[in-house]
């Protein structure tokens, strides 16, 4: 099956943290952490809550965003405690936040938390264990939430400043989310905790790059703000900020995805503006973009293909071009991606009004494709078969 031309760029928000952060607001691997405002630092193992403000210089600290409703964090608890035993005598605090109401967070933590049982040792009626994960018989009582995370500092933020210092400072905006404090201070790392491992030993050891990783994490950052804002003008239908925009960041990545969607987008633009000339323009401006690249030239002729079906307005000059850049192109395609172009191109041969041509293209295809593609052209062929002159 085809997919859509675009990853859902064009006129969607995608992010509710705020966009308007200037290079100095952004928090962003490299950044000095920010101070901890927490108000609730629930006890751990030993009675005693380990509150934080100022990050100590030599120590380590994870800070991780939560919520009692997320069911990824919450698979991820037992994993933060074993990693906090671990590396508690190597200065090592992990952190976790969440900035839910109080109450509900102390409910949640007198939850009896489910035990992890190997699917194996599960009886037939699908019932727990009575072995634990070497075999042995398992006599543990179950434990409740707050059991199972009482080795780190679980924490309530409730005014949610650190989550505002943090999460929305990084422009982040799913959770669980980590942070990892280095030993200087700065943030040396961002991501989903479940793949901080090999990260937070490389800390810990003093073997972490943090420049290497800090550039990839930046460029990543800087391409979703591009994006909201973005889409924030779409949406206002501020087409002229948007083309101001798009021309911003086609001159500052070097992402071959990135700047065909944002290139396709001028393209809905212009449509949305009903000037067809100058979609037309922008979509030659796309096929020299693609220098003939097979993958990107069906992706572009699917793309208008894509349009014309969904639009009221008539979008034959627009055809016509990727109608015939697509066959052009032909040449160069081999194997599955040669499939899928002849699939594409007769798609558009259709549009155009040439049965004909369309039924001897997607045969072709069809001849070709393997699997879901394959089943598709099969289908789009009798369609056509089926379809009068």
């Amino acid at each position: 099956m085809k997919l859509s031309s675009l990853s859902g760029l064009m006129f969607l928000c995608l992010f509710t943290a705020c966009s308007r952060l200037s290079a100095d607001e952004l928090l962003t691997v490299g950044s000095p952490a920010p101070e901890l405002n927490i108000a609730h630092w629930f006890k751990q193992a030993d009675g005693k809550a380990r509150p934080v403000t100022k990050f100590q210089p030599g120590k380590i600290y994870v800070v991780e965003f939560w919520a009692t409703w997320c069911g990824p964090c919450l698979q991820g608890m037992p994993h933060l405690a074993e990693l906090q035993r671990e590396y508690a005598e190597k200065g090592v605090q992990i952190i976790g936040v969440s900035s839910e109401e109080l109450e509900v967070v102390q409910e949640f933590l007198a939850r009896e938390a489910p035990q992890r049982v190997p699917v194996k040792d599960k009886d037939e009626a699908g019932g727990k264990s009575n072995k634990d994960e070497k075999g042995k018989a398992n006599t543990a009582k179950p434990q409740t939430f707050g059991e199972v995370t009482s080795a780190y500092s679980l924490t309530c933020d409730t005014d949610e400043s650190t989550e505002k210092a943090y999460m929305q400072a990084a422009f982040q905006s799913t959770i669980p989310t980590a942070f990892i404090g280095g030993k200087e201070g700065r943030i040396e790392w961002i991501g989903h905790p479940g793949a901080m491992d090999d990260v937070l030993r490389a800390v810990v050891s003093g073997t972490w790059d943090r420049a290497e990783f800090g550039k990839q994490f930046l460029a990543g950052q800087q391409a979703e703000i591009a994006k909201t804002e973005l889409n924030g003008a779409l949406q206002r239908r501020d087409f002229a900020k948007a083309v101001e925009l798009i021309d911003k960041r086609l001159s500052v990545t070097d992402q071959e995805q990135e700047q065909l969607e944002l290139r396709l987008t001028k393209i809905q633009i212009s449509l949305a503006q009903n000037n067809l000339p100058e979609a037309t323009s922008r979509l030659q401006e796309c096929f020299s973009f693609s220098k003939g690249r097979v993958d990107m030239v069906d992706l572009i002729c699917w793309h208008i293909y894509e349009q014309s079906e969904q639009r009221k307005t008539d979008l034959t000059p627009l055809v016509k071009v990727a109608f015939a850049e697509g066959e052009k192109t032909l040449s160069l395609a081999k194997g599955e991606a040669l499939a899928s172009l002849l699939d594409t191109v007769g798609h558009l041969a259709y549009k155009l009004g040439n049965k004909a041509k369309a039924i001897q293209l997607v045969t072709q295809a069809t001849e070709l494709a393997v699997g879901e593609n394959k089943e598709f052209s099969k289908q789009f062929l009798q369609q056509l078969k089926a379809a009068g002159n």
